[in-house]
């Protein structure tokens, strides 16, 4: 009996080793193709991010306006590239490399600059990530009256003014550096009064309230000692009354683009060559058949908000000398509801438009889809919309509703459009700017500092 017992044992013992082994062959199988499996996905993903880096470095060498999402297949791979605009001068762009139905992916993203054409254009952080929602006022000044409008840059505002009190200073500088001591450090009058500006490097460009020099250059390269350096009148015919004032203006690679009041015989929106800031020339004219309020240029494309029914219009302004338009949208509108500022974003333009009445369809703010030219959002603020910014999916409002002439609104989703904060100014929100993370509002009496927390 014991005999048989241990040969049974040693046949279970046999089992046991065979079943183990089984297992052992069987798992090293396993690890095998796992490993080769885990190597070729290595392989893929090395193929992958050297695809994502070329498609990301070649793309980058396009003309920056003309940066745009793209979808290509590649073999096994499809290579998408996708553009989100930040601001009007940085677009974030991602290169993504994908396989095997999606489930593996490679992705490189860079923010790409426009520095060729960076003179001039807003001193805004590209982010703004402070709260919004609770405002507060930091600094003030109130030694100013009559404010047309303010240009934030480099720790100073520059500020035009248009009094009804003839021979009245019309151009201030204000140092800004220290908010405990603001200091206006230059004043200068300029004729019967300024409606507008840009500052670009040394030079101030104004929109002069006379229809003898409608353009005014002005070097602010001393910011004590700021000099009206050249004057411009727009061509007109002898023996027809021309009334054009200025009353926008916008500087963009070594242009200025102005426009003017409702005139019958000549065109509203003028393109000026200042290459040379000493030698201003005309280099082509659009009509508008009403006055253009707000000017806003990006690439070979300017924005116009304008009281006309088309209340915002795209133009093609790649050649001056032949100006055509390639957009526009007409809104329902409250009497002569008008385009009153706007700010454009990528393929998308926020348009500000003046009273609308009390008919709740006749919103003053705007969201605009220049592919589709429609309107894909909008809210009813109550009053005019002056003057618009846009960072960071927010949209900055100076306007004319009482206690609240300072709103910002969240425009990330354009069908949801929701007011997270407002400040009370004492008075008609005019102009605002922005400079690192801080925004500044003009009322017609003062210049108020607001940050988020």
């Amino acid at each position: 009996m014991n005999e048989q017992s241990s040969q049974g044992m040693s046949t279970l013992e046999i089992l046991v080793a065979f079943s183990v082994g089984i297992l052992v062959i069987t798992a090293v199988i396993l690890v095998s193709f796992g490993s080769r499996s885990m190597i070729l996905q290595a392989e893929l993903s090395l193929i992958a991010l050297a695809k994502a880096k070329s498609g990301l470095e070649i793309f980058l060498l396009e003309d920056f306006y003309s940066l745009q999402n793209t979808l290509v297949a590649d073999g096994i791979f499809e290579k998408t590239i996708t553009v989100e605009p930040i601001t009007n001068f940085a677009k974030s762009v991602e290169s993504a490399v994908s396989w095997d139905g999606g489930k593996h992916q490679v992705v490189l993203s860079r923010i790409a600059t426009n520095s060729e054409n960076a003179l001039g254009t807003d001193t805004c952080d590209m982010f703004l990530t402070d709260d919004w929602s609770n405002p507060s006022e930091i600094a003030s000044i109130s030694s100013l009256t009559d404010i047309t409008q303010i240009d934030v840059l480099n720790n100073k505002i520059y500020v035009t003014t248009n009094s009804s009190t003839p021979l009245q200073p019309d151009f201030h500088i204000v140092d800004i550096s220290n908010h405990s001591d603001i200091q206006i450090v230059s004043s200068i009058t300029t004729g019967p009064g300024l409606n507008a500006l840009h500052v670009a490097g040394d030079y101030a460009y104004v929109a002069n309230g006379s229809i003898n020099a409608q353009l005014q250059i002005i070097d602010v390269s001393d910011s004590s000692n700021p000099l009206l350096k050249k004057e411009l009148k727009l061509p007109s015919i002898v023996g027809i009354n021309d009334n054009r004032t200025s009353s926008s203006i916008f500087y963009s690679n070594k242009k200025v683009f102005l426009g003017t009041n409702n005139s019958p015989s000549y065109p509203e929106f003028s393109v000026i060559d200042v290459s040379d800031p000493l030698s201003p020339s005309l280099l082509g004219s659009f009509e508008i058949g009403n006055v253009v309020n707000d000017i806003y240029v990006v690439g070979a494309k300017a924005y116009l908000a304008t009281a006309s029914s088309k209340q915002m219009r795209i133009l093609d302004v790649n050649d001056p000398s032949d100006i055509k338009e390639i957009g526009s949208i007409t809104l329902t509108q409250f009497l002569t509801q008008s385009g009153k500022s706007l700010y454009p974003l990528g393929d998308t333009v926020y348009l500000g438009r003046t009273y609308g009445g009390t008919i709740a369809s006749n919103h003053e703010l705007h969201i605009i889809d220049t592919k589709s030219e429609s309107s894909v959002g909008s809210e009813k603020i109550g009053k005019s919309v002056n003057d618009i910014f846009v960072r960071s999916d927010k949209a900055f409002l100076a306007t004319l509703v009482g206690a609240e002439e300072f709103q910002i609104w969240n425009v990330k989703d354009p069908s949801n459009i929701v007011k997270i904060g407002d400040i009370n100014l004492n008075g008609d929100g005019i102009s605002l700017d922005c400079e690192g993370n801080t925004m500044y509002v003009a009322t017609p009496n003062k210049i108020i500092f607001v940050k988020g927390n």
